[in-house]
């Protein structure tokens, strides 16, 4: 930033016409203040991410400001959650290990034939399997110090002129944008689960009687389970132990361990979604910087600016690489044997909600790959 003398009138920063900022005496003094207000950020995805995914179950924290820096002109951001939540998470990630473990254990008891498909299914529960439970690990014991330090640099880098965003890509890091679309993408979860996934016939914990009944009355449309014709066999289903509660509570834990895995599932894919906007969106704005400046006149973007931004960039790309290195192993695999599996149900007689969410589903994978290779190009093609 330009210093500035006690009556001076001066450019603070200028990359071109559509970047130009004039800023005089009355206003240095609130000039720190303004840009530390700004909002429109692309520190948001992940604080906003974890923000919803807190609510849902999915992570025992948040990404918010911590105490010691509330008073503080410059904010500090930890992982801030509680020991119920922490044993809520638990309990949720828990289940799901065990829901796609067992998925694994009946794949793996399966009679493999000379059908490679049986070897694929089995590869597509080993996958799920391993991404979850690394998945797991990172979510309790490496991300509540990693996200908040990716946050943490995000914030850094909004604080420096040269890095405020304009025109598109300020509105889509703006909060509410970022909160409309991840609320959006659960609705779509909460649909998958009460019309799609629930109930699972599958893997299920318990062989309740209330679990069928719930089972049998989604799956007859509303005819009552006294009529419906498994409940007419002379084999009918008993009370589990003899009672009626424990019958009831522990038919309630296999839908619940339903919604757990779902949940876990989908807001995986919009973990990975978050990593890689976060990175595309400082380098889509390095790009144009850049490339407004070369087709600008003036040429005023100096050399030490244009290093202090890839530098920037080069320790967000580290971060987020310690974060998630070995979290996209897995998830790939588990992508991988997954969709080997399932891509052909679009085109099978699957209900209409099973292949949109599958379409949904390969449409976020894909975002993925195309964002985290576009933000690269990006910065290589200035490298260059």
């Amino acid at each position: 930033m330009t210093q500035l003398g006690p009556s001076q009138v001066g450019l603070v920063w200028d990359v071109g016409p559509s970047y130009q900022l004039g800023v005089n005496n009355m206003e240095v003094s609130n000039f720190d203040k303004n840009i530390q207000s700004i909002n429109r950020g692309f520190s948001n995805f992940f604080k906003t991410f974890a923000k919803i995914s807190f609510h849902y179950g999915f992570l025992p924290w948040k990404i918010e400001e911590s105490r010691n820096s509330k008073n503080s002109s410059v904010k500090e951001y930890a992982a801030n959650g509680s020991k119920f939540r922490n044993g809520l998470s638990g309990i949720i990630w828990s289940l799901t290990i065990l829901k796609f473990g067992g998925a694994l254990l009946l794949d793996a008891s399966q009679k493999f034939g000379a059908n490679p498909v049986n070897y694929l299914y089995l590869l597509r529960s080993f996958g799920a399997c391993w991404n979850y439970v690394t998945l797991y690990y990172f979510m309790f014991f490496k991300f509540p110090i990693a996200l908040p330090q990716i946050v943490q640099h995000c914030y850094t880098m909004e604080n420096k002129i040269q890095w405020k965003l304009h025109g598109k890509l300020k509105m889509f890091c703006s909060p509410r944008v970022i909160t409309f679309l991840l609320l959006t993408y659960m609705a779509g979860f909460c649909i998958d689960f009460l019309f799609v996934s629930f109930p699972e016939t599958r893997v299920q914990f318990f062989y309740t009687q209330f679990y069928q009944n719930v089972r049998l009355y989604l799956t007859y449309e509303g005819i009552t389970p006294s009529s419906s014709e498994i409940l007419q066999n002379p084999n009918r289903i008993t009370l589990l132990w003899n009672s009626k509660v424990v019958d009831i509570s522990l038919g309630l834990v296999d839908i619940f361990s339903t919604y757990c895995h779902i949940l876990v599932a989908y807001c995986g894919d919009m973990l990975i979604l978050m990593a890689a906007v976060t990175l595309w969106v400082p380098c889509r704005h390095f790009n144009r910087v850049i490339q407004q400046d070369m087709d600008s006149a003036s040429n005023s973007l100096k050399t030490l600016d244009i290093l202090e931004m890839h530098e920037d960039l080069k320790i967000l790309s580290q971060h987020l690489n310690s974060a998630f290195s070995a979290v996209l192993l897995s998830f790939l695999a588990d992508c991988l044997f997954y969709y080997s599996t399932h891509l052909m149900d679009i085109l099978l007689d699957q209900p209409v909600l099973s292949k949109a969410f599958l379409v949904v589903s390969v449409a976020i994978i894909g975002l993925c790959m195309l964002l985290a290779a576009d933000g690269f190009e990006n910065v290589n093609v200035m490298s260059r």
